[in-house]
C-alpha cells in the first residue's frame, strides 16, 4: 500500500469554489479546483490504492493527474506501508511566554505625550 504525505510547510486553505495551496518554504501560493481538497483529505487516512478503488474508471485518470501534480510541485511524497505514521504533522500552536503581549493606549490629546 502506498500513502501520500503532505510536507509540513504546505498549508491548504479551502474556499467556497477553490482551494489555495501555500508553500511556506518557497513563498508560493497557487489556486486549484475544490475537488483536489477532497482527494487530499482522503489521502490523510487512506492509501492511494483504496482511494482509486472508490472512483469509477473515467475518474481514476483525473485522480492520478491530481496526485502527479502534487508530486511534481513537491507538495508531498509517497511512502509504502505504514511509513506514513513516522511523519506526524507539525503543530501550529503559538505560545507567548509573557502575560501582556500588546498594549494600546487611546488618547484624545497627543500633546500629553510631549509634556
Amino acid at each position: 500500500m502506498n500513502y501520500f504525505n503532505l510536507f509540513s510547510n504546505i498549508i491548504i486553505t479551502k474556499g467556497a469554489g477553490r482551494i489555495l495551496i501555500s508553500d511556506l518554504q518557497r513563498n508560493v501560493s497557487e489556486l486549484y479546483p475544490l475537488e483536489l481538497y477532497d482527494i487530499i483529505v482522503e489521502m490523510k487516512n487512506h492509501s492511494v490504492e483504496d482511494i482509486l478503488k472508490g472512483y469509477d474508471k473515467t475518474s481514476r485518470p483525473i485522480v492520478h493527474e491530481y496526485i502527479n501534480l502534487l508530486l511534481e510541485k513537491e507538495y508531498g511524497f509517497i511512502t509504502e506501508n505504514n511509513w506514513d505514521r513516522n511523519f506526524p504533522p507539525l503543530s501550529y500552536d503559538y505560545y507567548e511566554p509573557v502575560t501582556i503581549a500588546n498594549l494600546f493606549i487611546e488618547m484624545e490629546d497627543i500633546e500629553v505625550i510631549k509634556k
